[in-house]
C-alpha cells in the first residue's frame, strides 16, 4: 500500500500509512510560511549561501541553529528582501523575496541589535512604527509595550533603556498589528532570568493562541530547546541537518547513564568491556558509558553478574546543545 502524500509549499512528502483518513486519496498541503530552495549568495568570492534548502510550516516555532558566518543572517535577509539572493529561490507566504512588500504586513522582525530612535520615548518609537506600517489593525502600540512590560518605561528616552529593555522595545514593535510571521535575531540578548522566561512563554503563548508562525536565530540554545518544535542547522551556507526537534534528539549516540553502587570500581570494569566504548563519571556519582549499538541489555545484565549494584540504568538525554556538537563536530 503507497503511503499518502503531503506537500509542504512546493515539496510534496510521503506520510507514514494512516496518516488520512480512509478513502482519502487527495494530497494534503501544509502551508508554508517561508520556503527556501536552493538558495544562493555570494559576496565577491565569498560564498555566504551554497544551495541552501529549507521550509518553516506555519503555526511553528523553528530555531536557525548555526556558527557565526554559517549564513543564517544572511539567509533572512535575503527572504526579507533585504538582500538580492545570486541564485535559487525564497518566498514568504508564497511570494517571492524581490515581492515581499506585498506581505510585509504580515511579518514581525526584530535584530540583534535594534535600530531605535534615541532620544524618543519608548510609547513614541512604537507610535511611529506602527505609523509608518499604516495603522495595521490588531495589536496598537499601548497593547504591545503591555504585553513585553513596557507600561512604566514608556515615557522614558530609548536611549536610556539598558539592553534588555531595548530587547524587549523591539519585539514589541516587531508585534504591532499582529503579525503572522515573527524573525527575530537573538531576541534574549540583554535579558535577565526572569526576563528571558517571560520572553519565551509570550513565544509560546503567541503560537499556541495566535497560531503564530515564529522564526528564531540565536545562539541561547539551552534556552530554546524548551520551545523551539522544528530546527535547522546550517553550516557553510547550506543545511547540516533540520528536522522535529524531538526526532533529532531522540538519535543520540548510544550513551546511557548508570547510577550504580562502587561506582569508582564499576567504571574500571565498564573501561574493559568489550561493548563499552567510551566511560565518565559524572558528578553525580553516575557513570556516563558510550555503548555499541544494541548492547545495553547485555552490559547491564553483565554489570550485575559481576557483583555491582545497578539501581538506574537507561538512555542519556541528548541536549539540542549535545546535538549541535555532534552535527558539527562531524566536520572537524
Amino acid at each position: 500500500m503507497r503511503t499518502p502524500l503531503v506537500a509542504e509549499g512546493n515539496r510534496v512528502e510521503r506520510l507514514p500509512s494512516g496518516a488520512l483518513s480512509s478513502g482519502d486519496t487527495r494530497i494534503r498541503f501544509v502551508a508554508a510560511a517561508v520556503e527556501i530552495h536552493g538558495l544562493q549568495k555570494r559576496f565577491g568570492r565569498l560564498r555566504a549561501l551554497d544551495g541552501l534548502d529549507f521550509a518553516v510550516e506555519e503555526g511553528r516555532i523553528v530555531g536557525l541553529l548555526g556558527e557565526n558566518g554559517a549564513g543564517k543572517t544572511t539567509a533572512i535577509g535575503c527572504f526579507l528582501g533585504l538582500l538580492r539572493p545570486s541564485g535559487g529561490s525564497a518566498r514568504v507566504f508564497g511570494e517571492k523575496s524581490s515581492r515581499f512588500r506585498r506581505v510585509a504586513r504580515r511579518v514581525g522582525v526584530s535584530f540583534e541589535n535594534p535600530s531605535l530612535h534615541g532620544t524618543l520615548s519608548g510609547r513614541a518609537n512604537l507610535e511611529i512604527a506602527w505609523r509608518l506600517a499604516g495603522c495595521p489593525a490588531g495589536r496598537a502600540p499601548e497593547d504591545a509595550a503591555r504585553l513585553l512590560g513596557l507600561e512604566s518605561h514608556a515615557r522614558r528616552r530609548a536611549g536610556r533603556y539598558s539592553r534588555g529593555l531595548q530587547q524587549r522595545l523591539s519585539l514589541a514593535r516587531a508585534l504591532l498589528g499582529r503579525p503572522s510571521l515573527l524573525v527575530l535575531d537573538e531576541p534574549l540578548n540583554g535579558l535577565d532570568p526572569l526576563g528571558v522566561q517571560s520572553v519565551l512563554d509570550l513565544l509560546r503563548g503567541l503560537r499556541d493562541e495566535e497560531g503564530m508562525t515564529i522564526l528564531v536565530s540565536s545562539h541561547d540554545l539551552l534556552e530554546f530547546e524548551r520551545i523551539y518544535d522544528e530546527v535547522v542547522l546550517v553550516h557553510a551556507g547550506k543545511v547540516l541537518a533540520a528536522g522535529r526537534l524531538e526526532d533529532l534528539l531522540a538519535g543520540g549516540d548510544g550513551a546511557v547513564e548508570i547510577v550504580v553502587d562502587r561506582s569508582e570500581e564499576a567504571a574500571e570494569w565498564l573501561r574493559r568491556h568489550e561493548a563499552v566504548q567510551e566511560v565518565r563519571r559524572l558528578e553525580s556519582g553516575a557513570i556516563e558509558a558510550a555503548l555499541s549499538p544494541g548492547a545495553g541489555a547485555r552490559v547491564n545484565g553483565d554489570l550485575v553478574r559481576a557483583g555491582f549494584g545497578v539501581s538506574a540504568f537507561a538512555p542519556r538525554r541528548r541536549t539540542l546543545v549535545d546535538f549541535y556538537r555532534e552535527e558539527v563536530g562531524r566536520l572537524a
